[in-house]
Parts: C-alpha cells; structure tokens; sequence
C-alpha cells in the first residue's frame, strides 16, 4: 500500500507493530526507489500528528475471531472492535477534506425477536457507532455477506486445514463464540471516510462488487452523488 501511495504523494508514512514486516516493506521500498516512504514501528496511529494526513489506508487485521494468534489476521479485541477503534481514531489523523479507506468486516447482530426493528437498522446503527463524533462521513461499500457457519468454514481452519481434528475443534469454538456474542453474520468491505466541517454528516452502506481492477474514480463519483442529495 505504501509505495501504491508514494507513486502520487510527496510523503508517505508507513505503520505497523510487526518489525518483520516494516525490515521487508523497506526493503521493497529500496527496490521500487521509493525514497518519500517513512518506516514507523507503531500500534495503528501511535506517535503520529493528528489532522496531518490528505489519505489514510489500511488493511485491518479484521478477521471475527475467538483468537489471538495471528498479527495478521486477529485484532486481539472482541468482534470487530478492533476495526472499529481504527475506523472512530481516523478521523482525528485527516486534513480538513481528507480521505481514510479501510479494508475491514463488521458484525450482524442477532436481531431481537421481541421487537420489529429491520436487520438492516442493526448493522447502519452499528456503523454510525464507529463514527460518532469524529466529523467524518462514511461510507460502507458492503462486497459480501456470509453467515457464521460459511464464515467460519473459511477462515477458522488457517494454516491447520490438514489436521482435521484440531479444525473440527477450531470449527466448534468459533461457533460457540459467534453464538454467545449474539452474532448472526458478517460483512467484509470497504469503509471509506470523508472528514467533512459540515454540520450534518451522511452514512451510507452500498451493496458494491468485489473490486478486480482499481475503481477509485467510481468510488469519488459515488461520494459526490451522496454529497449532492443530502
């Protein structure tokens, strides 16, 4: 992502709290002769200027897990808090105008039986909850739901799936976890936010196909039909 980005901007600063990955980001860095590229060992927006960044991006170690094992993978917060805790600091690192993309997923909860409220209420009060109080509009671009089961079946066997015991294991737990946390299913797309001084600020979840070519200027025509009707 770093040096997509050091390709049109005059600095770019570069996060991340594994010391592996920063020793192999800089050494792409020096092959790509990307020298505006600054390294920085840090969890999220540690030691960073706040309101000093035109773009911020990320892709969040989001995964729905009852783990913690991987860096990669699991936040180490509960549900998807910890894409949530990115998402709601964001805004306090962006430029007046500026853009933050978050590749993540976020949770359905189970809706309550004894009230008529729409699923759909469930997950945009959800999302307006990670944005409350930051001045930013948001934007879900919402690339596919699964259910628990096939979310689990996808990514709870990781580099195990030859081991079929301790998968079915796995398996189970997440499910028990899903169950005790009330979680129905999952989304993974793209937040996108927008630091705006204006009063009123906007969210909207739009279904979006998966991406399998840069589509940043249907995203920017997007945000501008937004902008206009509201």
């Amino acid at each position: 992502m770093a040096l997509h980005l050091a390709r049109q901007s005059e600095t770019v600063v570069a996060t991340d709290v594994n010391p592996r990955a920063l020793r192999f980001a800089k050494y792409n860095a020096a092959l790509a002769k990307a020298p505006n590229i600054k390294f920085k060992a840090a969890n999220i927006f540690e030691g960073l200027p706040r309101g000093g960044f035109d773009w911020i991006v990320g892709n969040l170690p989001f995964v729905v897990s009852p783990e913690s094992r991987f860096v990669y993978r699991d936040g180490g917060m509960q549900g998807d808090s910890f894409s949530a805790a990115v998402v709601n600091q964001a805004g306090s690192y962006l430029s007046p105008g500026g853009h933050a993309q978050f590749l993540v997923q976020w949770i359905h909860p189970i809706a309550d039986p004894s009230t008529s409220g729409n699923p759909g209420d469930l997950e945009e009060q959800r999302l307006a909850s990670w944005v409350e109080g930051t001045g930013c509009h948001l934007l879900a671009l919402r690339f596919r739901v699964q259910t628990v089961h096939d979310y689990a079946l996808e990514w709870s066997t990781g580099p195990f799936s030859h081991q079929q015991k301790t998968s079915v294991k796995r398996f189970a737990a997440w499910m028990k976890f899903y169950e005790q946390n009330h979680i129905a299913a999952i989304s993974t797309g793209l937040i996108v936010l927008t630091r705006s001084s204006n009063a009123k600020h906007w969210l909207a979840i739009q279904d979006w196909p998966t991406p399998e070519a840069p589509c940043g200027h249907e995203i920017q025509a997007h945000l501008r039909a937004i902008e206009r009707s509201t």
